[in-house]
């Protein structure tokens, strides 16, 4: 899942994205989200740079993998 980093979510729209209730959040020092913990995952967020546009990746994580 990829996002323009200016792009707001509210915690609604986040568990309706991924379909799964959200539990926490760890920010950094500039308030930028890190890990986006839910009910199933742990989501991973990195930053990469398109030009001169900044984008958001998030790679989710089992929490309880079978």
């Amino acid at each position: 899942m990829v996002w323009d980093e200016t792009e707001v979510f509210t915690k609604e729209y986040f568990e309706e994205y991924v379909n799964d209730k959200f539990i926490a959040v760890k920010l950094n020092e500039d308030g930028k989200p890190l890990y986006i913990w839910t009910d199933n995952y742990c989501f991973i967020i990195t930053t990469f740079r398109k030009i001169a546009m900044g984008s958001l990746a998030m790679i989710g994580i089992p929490r309880n993998p079978e």
